[in-house]
């Protein structure tokens, strides 16, 4: 049957993969503001992470050069052709639709291009468990244990709530993407980035968030508590 969930792989292979882009962030990072943070990403995950946890990074506009001092931090770097990242910026608001955020406005970023670089983490099939991380996140714990919470509980997909805070039953106004957890799927990855390139979302952050909020149950999710981490000064 389609809907009975593979069961855990026993020993599964998990990977820890971050994205850069070079081009300015919505919040004025350049380039060389991204590669001193992934360097700190993968610094801490190198520090806090069991080494059986790979780091994978994706990286988007850069010359090999500038990326030459990344290679400690980050075993593996996975190149993309800025060009091939295809997003449709959403300029339209529709105050009728309350789902997800009713009480707060959109947020007019223009990075959105870049943003849909981490969908790339979806064609990580020869892993069972990615944990996909934002530039600007330094992990203190060690991933794995969370990532092997959420592995072996069938989890396809968990992010953190965002909006107000959840009621009794769980629900939340959206979901907050820097710190994720996917199981990789090929025909996943396709979806993702079909969606992300039509513009067939709903406009909020107008960035990867708006694509996986509209894939995925954002009230639905397994309820782990995600490892310590924290947000580098902007």
């Amino acid at each position: 049957s389609l809907d009975v969930p593979r069961p855990p792989n026993p020993n599964p292979r998990f990977a820890a993969v971050g994205a850069i882009c070079n081009g300015r962030s919505y919040k004025g990072a350049s380039g060389a503001a991204q590669i001193h943070r992934a360097h700190e990403l993968g610094r801490s995950i190198r520090r806090s992470t069991n080494r059986s946890v790979d780091r994978i990074l994706f990286a988007a506009g850069f010359s090999a050069e500038q990326l030459r001092p990344l290679r400690a931090a980050w075993p593996r770097i996975e190149t993309v052709d800025r060009e091939a990242l295809k997003f449709f910026t959403r300029a339209d608001v529709d105050p009728s639709r309350p789902w997800p955020r009713s009480d707060q406005v959109q947020t007019w970023r223009k990075d959105g291009q870049c943003t849909v670089l981490k969908l790339e983490a979806w064609r990580l099939t020869e892993y069972d468990g990615i944990a996909l991380i934002d530039g600007d996140v330094c992990v203190d714990a060690d991933l794995r244990p969370w990532m092997r919470q959420l592995h072996d509980g069938g989890a396809y997909f968990w992010s953190a709530a965002e909006g107000r805070p959840p009621r009794p039953d769980g629900w939340h106004d959206g979901l907050n993407s820097h710190l994720a957890y996917l199981a990789p799927s090929d025909l996943l990855h396709r979806l993702l980035r079909d969606k992300a390139a039509s513009g067939d979302f709903m406009p909020y952050t107008n960035g990867e968030q708006d694509v996986l909020e509209t894939v995925f149950p954002v009230h639905g999710l397994l309820r782990v508590e995600p490892p310590a981490h924290r947000h580098l000064a902007q």
